[in-house]
């Protein structure tokens, strides 16, 4: 199994990765490549080019829940990676109320890209309960 952590609020090194007060990472087990929450911005797919991965041949992707830390970058990548016939679309794994409102206080903090675009280039698979990725990794569910 490989894990790199693509975005989180520390990095050792600022000249090398960019950092912000989100997450994102990369996993690869027994041939399947999964990508387990965007970030807040496009930053994290910079952060993979250093680390020399293709986000653009995931097989799947996880969204831990849809708090704007962790979803806002679904619309870099889905720039980044637009749905063409060559490349199908990988799956999206995601709680079902993830793209539903999120609010603390008057401001929302829910993803902000739109549910429509999001399933133009994903194939999506809301689930409350455990989904086999393949490869020995297993999404949880609620």
């Amino acid at each position: 199994m490989r894990l790199v952590i693509l975005m989180d609020n520390y990095v050792i090194n600022r000249s090398y990765n960019l950092g912000e007060p989100a997450f994102s990472a990369y996993l690869e087990s027994g041939g399947r490549k999964v990508l387990f929450d965007f970030g807040e911005t496009g930053a994290f797919l910079a952060n993979a080019g250093r680390q020399g991965l293709d986000l653009g041949a995931i097989d799947a992707a996880v969204l831990s829940h849809g708090h704007g830390d962790h979803s806002n970058g679904l619309g870099a990548w889905l720039e980044a990676f637009p749905p063409t016939a060559s490349r199908p679309r990988p799956l999206l794994v995601h709680h079902p109320e993830a793209f539903h409102s999120k609010r603390f206080g008057d401001q929302e903090i829910g993803c902000a890209v739109d549910p429509a675009a999001i399933a133009r280039g994903f194939e999506l698979r809301p689930s409350r309960t455990p989904l086999d990725l393949g490869g020995n990794l297993v999404f949880l569910g609620q």
